[in-house]
């Protein structure tokens, strides 16, 4: 590989940027409502925020 296929700028991850703000809306909808039984379970590894991102897709 070559160097300068390595070098990125911040430029280059703008897009992440959109999966912050989705999990910070998402976050503050649900704060007040029950979230299904599923979401609930204390072994659970992907809480509901990072399930439901995996949804988001490069536009």
């Amino acid at each position: 590989m070559a160097k300068s296929e390595l070098q990125f700028s911040d430029k280059d991850l703008h897009h992440w940027k959109v999966i912050e703000v989705f999990r910070s809306a998402l976050l503050k909808a649900v704060q007040d409502k029950e979230l299904h039984s599923g979401f609930q379970d204390s072994d659970r590894l992907v809480k509901h925020a990072d399930y439901l991102s995996l949804f988001l897709k490069p536009g």
